[in-house]
Parts: structure tokens; sequence; C-alpha cells
């Protein structure tokens, strides 16, 4: 969305500008940049202080690339370089102050969508349905957080009728703050479990926080049973419900996946999508890259599932697996469960004996499934020097132990 220069500086408060140096005001930003490698001629540059590097230390680059501004800590004193520059207290609050604003001028309507498993599969369900009707937006694969949303925001064209948003949470206040500056019309809420949960001491801790992206100003809700056990403060329609898993009940999808699926197509259903259409379309495209997608490699099946991974959609996979009769050797290579904090000992402790009682030979990645554990180096070199042959082979982990590039060699 392109806006002036000038309204971006009255949003955040005319005096963050140095008044002697105004001449840029009249510009138009056309984009909007936290990485200056994503800068173009017309970016708002947001110089935010980093762990290693501050933005402030890409100025010059930055303005030899056109950038008509830079917002910038208010106790930096540097060059301009002879661009415009915004000073602000704290450029994260800007950025969601900005956003907050830019999203008043819109006519386009916010779905919010969280859970601790199957929001970025929700996601991409949904925002396929509703362009159906709708001209649709939505964030970047699983980008979801306080520094990512706002920029998918801002640099959307403007004029879509729906934004599908991802808000991840890792501590307390994180749906809040989201909400905050992106507030839901819409939400959608997937199944409450162990992800994430290293600041929480209880699932009801994790549930009460994912209800904050249900407002008091949000229209319609749909939350998965396993919320409401958790939080009756929070309202919603529940599903799955067996009428709609018996229409999903056709496609070759796991349990939990038909279960996002369901919450897409009755919130695309609820906002007008006709819903012969939406079963169409689901039965012609209702796969998602890297969510157990099932492909043949030689003398070998392989599920593909490297998505992420929590206790909830680990087991989830494990019990596909568990019903397949294939005359195959069972194999699994399975990645560690990362941000689980206190839960991760016995999360992976319970989770590796289900995989002993299915699968005849495990590959296990990652320290936290404790004894007989081996690295990804190792393991790629025992594969090429002993090929896996007339198995059926399962590939799940954390995103990043990155197993989704192990399918190179199998």
């Amino acid at each position: 969305m392109k806006i002036l220069l000038k309204k971006v500086i009255e949003f955040l408060g005319n005096n963050c500008v140095d008044y002697s140096s105004r001449d840029g005001v009249s510009l138009l930003v056309t984009s909007f940049a936290l990485d200056s490698r994503n800068c173009k001629e017309g970016s708002l540059f947001f110089a935010f202080d980093g762990t290693k590097v501050d933005g402030v230390d890409f100025l010059q680059d930055v303005a030899k690339k056109g950038v008509v501004a830079a917002i910038v800590p208010s106790y930096y004193s540097g060059d301009s370089y002879g661009m415009l520059l915004i000073y602000v207290s704290n450029p994260l609050v800007a950025l969601h102050t900005l956003t907050k604003e830019v999203l008043k001028l819109r006519k386009t309507k916010i779905v919010g969508i969280t859970g601790s498993v199957g929001k970025t599969t929700t996601k991409e369900y949904l925002a396929s349905l509703l362009s159906i009707k709708y001209k649709v937006g939505k964030t970047v694969a699983n980008y979801n957080t306080e520094f990512q949303i706002p920029f998918a925001l801002l640099n959307a064209d403007g004029d879509e009728d729906f934004f599908v948003v991802e808000m991840g949470m890792t501590t307390k206040g994180d749906i809040t703050k989201k909400v905050g500056f992106a507030p839901t019309d819409y939400a959608i809420i997937t199944p409450i479990g162990l992800a994430h949960a290293e600041k929480f001491s209880t699932l009801a801790e994790i549930a009460s926080e994912k209800g904050e992206i249900i407002l008091d100003s949000t229209i319609h809700a749909i939350t998965h049973h396993s919320f409401l056990e958790l939080c009756s403060s929070k309202s919603g329609n529940i599903y799955p419900t067996v009428q709609f898993q018996k229409e999903l009940s056709h496609l070759s999808l796991p349990i939990h996946f038909r279960e996002n699926l369901e919450a897409a197509a009755r919130m695309a259903i609820y906002l007008g999508v006709d819903k012969e259409k939406i079963l169409k379309q689901v039965q012609e495209n209702a796969l998602v890259d890297h969510r157990f997608i099932s492909k043949k490699i030689g003398t070998n099946i392989i599920i593909d599932d490297s998505y992420n991974a929590n206790p909830l959609s680990m087991r989830s996979g494990i019990e596909e697996v568990a019903l397949m009769t294939l005359d195959k050797k069972k194999v699994a290579i399975v990645g560690s469960m990362k941000e689980l904090g206190d839960f991760s000992s016995q999360a992976h402790a319970d989770i590796r004996t289900r995989l002993n009682s299915v699968f005849d030979q495990i590959f296990f990645l990652g320290k936290e499934w404790g004894e007989g554990v081996i690295s990804y180096d190792y393991l790629k070199k025992l594969l090429k020097k002993t090929p896996l042959q007339d198995s059926l082979i399962f590939i799940k982990g954390s995103n990043s132990h990155a197993l989704w590039n192990l399918l190179e060699i199998l």
C-alpha cells in the first residue's frame, strides 16, 4: 500500500522529525522494510536494534537504494545520508502504531488464527477458500511474530476484502499485543497442546492466552473443542463436527488435517463462500507442502510430515502411520520437539514409547530424545552408504531440524 510520508509522520507524532529537514515529507512510501536487503526505491526502513548488528549500521546502504526515510531510535545522532530520519523512542512500538493506523484506512477485514498446532495449514486453507469469492491477503509461510505480521499487513495492496493473519505465541501477552495492532474481525483457534510451552505452567494457561485473539468486537469465532474444554471464558462455534468430517472423509488426509480444513471451510461458508464450491476446491487441492505428503521414491513410500512438530502433531502423524497396512518395513526419522520447557522430557518419553510400538526402525535426532540419538550429518552419511529399501518412511521434526532436506537423498 502506498502512503504519503507526511501521513506516516502524523501517525507517529509530528515531533518525531527534525523540522529543519522536512523536505521529504511529500514523498510517497511504496514499501516497508525491516531487512536492508529488501529495501528499494520508495521504501520506509525500520532501523531496529539487533543482537549482533543494529539497523542504523545500514543507513548508508539503504540510502543508496533510494529509501525515502528511516525510522531510527531517538538516541541515534549519526549521519542521515540524505534521508529523512524519523526519531522514535521504540521502533517496534512505532511499527505497531503505524500498522494499527494504516489498517483503520482500509476496509479489509482481519481473520486471526492461533492455536498450538495447525495454524499455518488452517491459514493456507482459509486463504485459498476465501479466494473463491474475494480478494485475499495472508501472512507468509509461518511468519507470525510481532515483527513479521506488521510488514505483511503494511506491504499488502490495501484493497483486500480479507487478510488472514497467523498469530504465534511464545510468552504471555503475545496475542494481546498482536490484536492490539491487528484487531480481529473474525478468529479461529486450532487445537491447544504443548507447543511453545516454555513460558507456561499448564495447558489452561496456554488456552487462556490464546483466547485473547477473540475480542469483544470479534464478529465470529470458530474454536477447537480442546480450547473450550480448557478455557470457558471465551465462546466460539466448536469444531470438528461429525457431519462435516463425513463430508471430508473421502480426502486422503490425516484426521488433524481434515480438522484444519473443516475450521477453514466453516469460516469461509460463514463469510459467504458457496459450500459446493468449497467442497469442489478441497477435493482438487487439499494438500500443503511437507504436511503428511505421500511420495513414492523407488521402492520406498515417503510420508513427508517434516513441517514442524509438537506432541499433538507428532502423535497424530504416528497414529496415521499405525493404520497403514502396506507390506513394507516402517521406518521413522524423527527430529526432537523444541520449546517445550518443563514438559519436554516427559513429552519425548511418551512419544518415544509410541514410536517403538509402531515402527520397525527409528532414527532419533536431537538431544531431547535422550539416548540413542544420532547427528543429522551422520544420518545423511548412513543413508547414502546403506540406502533404505522397500520401506514406509515417516519424517517429522521441529523446523530447526529442516528434515525436508533429506528428501534429496532418500
